[in-house]
């Protein structure tokens, strides 16, 4: 960008008009949708308040990323997810990739491998030497697109490598995947919405610890508001598929905690976008991002039907509560989690 004078790639109109109309991307910003697809927007904020944007992509496309390089064939999600890569190049906005790489190599030394391959593809995708391959692509006017063969991408891979050795969990995921056992098993109670919110809120006070965004899913899950697919579980499944079933919601849950996370702790000069093509990851992030902008809990009316704001005075009269919680106490232990969890998978993992 120079003196304020953008040149648009050929075919970049038409890969902002793609983006609009599949709706990808989630943001704290309060702007029309199409000024989020506007790359002069971030061209602008950069040069001028030197505001570094980054946008966190699910593990969905982080796949369309690198398997539309790798299959033979192109889905319509591919092409998308290029035009992405393209918009992102092209607005200078950073793609972090690493909760994609993480669910993917599971702590899994096998998995490890194939997962770093794929980083590294990814690498050389987001730096090709030739974007107009990739508008093409994206615009399918062709069926294939170049990548970066030179580019040394071995630090994010490195990188990826010490975290893996250093480490044998990611913070914040068992807890993540409690409140999800938790909330699975409340949802197969023959009681009333309510009730079960009740139990999820009196759990959370007395035998856990509050999860803002774990509050909020549980809103919507326990609604008459509630979104298909919220649900993945599956009581007839065999245990292996009920147990990738739940983890399956723990990601998507732990996905939205971090984007959270990182957005109430950036710095003045950070701005986090996140991409998904779950509709469900889609709705409650943006709906707990209006909330939270707003500072009202009971903006969330406008999320459910008038017959679920009855949720609303149970939360509250939950934070109001000043009785003894296990959390304050010296029995909050790691132990104590497993066996939580060790409880929970028993009762739902077989």
């Amino acid at each position: 960008m120079k003196n304020g004078f953008v040149s648009f790639p050929v075919g970049m109109n038409e890969i902002i008009k793609f983006l609009v109309e599949k709706g990808w991307i989630v943001s704290i910003f309060n702007i029309e949708e199409n000024e989020l697809y506007n790359p002069i927007n971030y061209l602008v904020n950069k040069e001028i308040y030197k505001t570094q944007y980054v946008l966190s992509i699910d593990t969905n496309i982080f796949s369309y990323i690198v398997n539309a390089y790798k299959e033979n064939v192109s889905i319509q999600e591919h092409r998308i997810a290029i035009a992405l890569v393209v918009f992102c190049q092209f607005a200078e906005i950073k793609i972090e990739v690493s909760l994609p790489v993480y669910e993917k190599i599971k702590f899994d030394k096998v998995l490890m491998n194939k997962s770093l391959i794929e980083l590294d593809l990814f690498c050389r995708i987001d730096h090709s030497p030739k974007q107009e391959t990739l508008i093409n692509f994206a615009l399918g006017r062709r069926d294939n697109f170049i990548i970066n063969g030179k580019k040394d991408v071995s630090n994010s891979v490195e990188t990826m490598i010490d975290w893996h050795n250093k480490y044998t969990k990611l913070e914040e995921w068992e807890s993540t995947y409690l409140i999800i056992l938790k909330l699975v098993e409340l949802s197969l109670l023959k009681e009333s919405n309510k009730q079960k919110f009740s139990f999820f809120m009196d759990w959370l006070y007395r035998d856990f610890r509050y999860s803002m965004v774990g509050i909020f899913y549980a809103f919507l899950m326990f609604s008459y508001s509630r979104k298909k697919g919220m649900m993945k579980y599956k009581p007839l499944a065999s245990p292996e598929k009920k147990r990738e079933q739940v983890k399956n919601m723990t990601w998507d849950l732990y996905f939205m905690i971090k984007y959270y996370r990182r957005i109430e702790n950036k710095d003045i000069n950070e701005e986090f976008l996140l991409a998904s093509n779950d509709n469900v990851v889609k709705f409650l992030m943006k709906s707990l991002i209006d909330v939270n902008n707003s500072g009202d809990m009971n903006n969330i009316k406008k999320y459910l039907l008038p017959k679920d704001y009855e949720l609303l005075e149970i939360y509250d009269k939950t934070l109001s509560r000043t009785d003894k919680r296990c959390y304050q106490s010296e029995s909050w232990t790691y132990d104590y989690m497993d066996r939580l969890i060790t409880h929970y998978e028993e009762i739902l993992l077989i």
